[in-house]
């Protein structure tokens, strides 16, 4: 067991046996057994340690982690992770990628609502149908941007907490199924936090001029909220709490070594979401189906709760809407405009840029992002953004971050949010001597060898954030 102040750490490998309505759960090391195994009995649902369980029976599968308990009618069952496979490393640890699950104790339910349930929730947990994006690591919260991961660090009894009990409950998206191991109380080392959305990285590039030479990385994380799930179109605007469908927290980690080998990380967060109105498309066969909008009282609520939710979190908040200016998309346009200017009369901290995309760029016109960009670069420099290590202008914080919208916050929101990525990167590489940022030319024409823009203005780099939106 842990000793007193000392933080769990969460089990990376584990033997699992079945002994009929029994699963044991047994840690293990390069050195054989590690701590003490846990019993699960499924018909009950109770959960205690196994004592004296020093050699599995042949017959035993190596899981990675637990992804939690349902509890349902007539039993629970015990949902494995079987498969994983490490596509990043953040803070000096790895992420994995959930690939493989199995079920437990499904045997033993007898019940058709239970089986119902069950399926569904298998379903959901696999990575073969809906559960192909679920991430998490051992050693760091990944539901944690790096900003408020090294607050927590800072605050000695934040530190001391289980990973779980510090994770961002917005991102945290197996908390229910892992509750019952929560409950207990004790099984800290067993609870394996989980995210849903993508995280990708760049290892290793070189960025390189006559006189400096750093080695490099840049790490992608989208955060999907827990909040308004649902598919596009029959999930729109927010709900009545002021929760938006669509709404993912995005982060890119840059981080430069030197020749010395000594580091700097560099982090910058913008997040997306539906027009936090309340308004609909219900799909029919129309290509775009008819937008209704509630009535502007109906929306004040659930708007104001929105914006002082980002507020609490960001401290600042520009939102950027990308939507056309007229026909349909232009009611909704004038409503978030109208919104905007009633909460800005009892609150500080929003402000709203309307920017029509498609009548600005077309289908391939992006150097008028730089209208935007002109709009945007003076709130970009004082929301600024976290860094630390041995550059000029270090231990830095982000107070501030620009919210991004179009209908289906996709395509014309992943443009905007990549155009910004890369004002960010220009910054990091301007801080290392490495280019001029205020040169719009200055990274493709320095580094032409790097082969991670596709355009001058928009990043390739942000398609490896394959969102799903379900």
């Amino acid at each position: 067991m842990t000793s007193a102040g000392q933080q769990p750490a969460v089990h990376s490998l584990m033997r699992l046996q079945e002994y009929g309505g029994m699963v044991v759960l047994q840690p293990y090391g390069e050195a054989g057994p590690q701590g003490q195994s846990l019993a699960c009995d499924l018909q009950t649902g109770k959960l205690m340690f196994a004592d004296n369980v020093d050699k599995m029976q042949a017959e035993f599968t190596t899981i990675y982690g637990i992804m939690g308990i349902a509890k349902l009618h007539t039993g629970s069952v015990l949902i494995a992770v079987t498969g994983a496979r490490k596509v990043a490393t953040l803070r000096g640890h790895h992420v994995y990628q959930v690939t493989d699950t199995k079920m437990y104790g499904k045997h033993h339910l007898n019940s058709r609502d239970d089986d119902k349930l069950m399926e569904l929730i298998e379903d959901a947990c696999d990575p073969g149908i809906f559960g192909q994006q679920f991430f998490y690591s051992y050693g760091t919260d990944i539901t944690l941007t790096t900003q408020r991961f090294t607050a927590v660090q800072e605050d000695p009894a934040a530190a001391q907490k289980p990973q779980w009990a510090r994770a961002d409950k917005r991102f945290f998206w197996n908390k229910h199924l892992t509750q019952p191991l929560i409950d207990a109380g004790v099984l800290d080392s067993f609870v394996l936090p989980m995210m849903l959305g993508s995280i990708g990285e760049l290892r290793p590039l070189q960025f390189q001029t006559p006189d400096k030479h750093y080695g490099a990385s840049i790490s992608l994380i989208a955060r999907r909220s827990t909040q308004r799930i649902g598919t596009r179109h029959w999930r729109r605007g927010a709900d009545s709490q002021g929760y938006v469908a669509n709404f993912v927290e995005s982060e890119q980690v840059v981080v430069l070594e030197d020749k010395q080998g000594n580091l700097t990380t560099s982090s910058f967060v913008q997040v997306r979401g539906s027009i936090p109105l309340l308004w609909s498309q219900i799909p029919n066969i129309k290509y775009k189906p008819p937008t209704r909008i509630a009535p502007p009282s109906a929306s004040h609520p659930a708007f104001d709760h929105h914006f002082k939710q980002l507020l609490e979190t960001y401290q600042d908040v520009v939102a950027v809407n990308l939507v056309n200016q007229h026909g349909s998309e232009g009611i909704l346009a004038k409503a978030f405009q109208e919104e905007a200017q009633r909460f800005g009369e009892s609150s500080r901290g929003l402000r709203l840029v309307a920017f029509d995309f498609h009548k600005q760029c077309g289908a391939s016109n992006y150097k008028n992002l730089s209208r935007l960009w002109d709009s945007l670069k003076e709130d970009f420099e004082r929301h600024g953004f976290y860094q630390s290590g041995s550059l000029p202008g270090d231990n830095k914080r982000q107070r501030g971050v620009v919210r991004v919208n179009c209908i289906d916050c996709l395509d014309r929101t992943n443009v905007v949010q990549g155009l910004l990525g890369r004002k960010h990167l220009e910054y990091v590489l301007d801080r290392a001597g490495l280019l001029d940022a205020t040169d719009i030319l200055a990274l493709p024409n320095t580094f032409p060898q790097a082969c991670f823009y596709q355009h001058a203005t928009v990043p390739c780099i942000v398609c490896v954030l394959k969102l799903s939106f379900w």
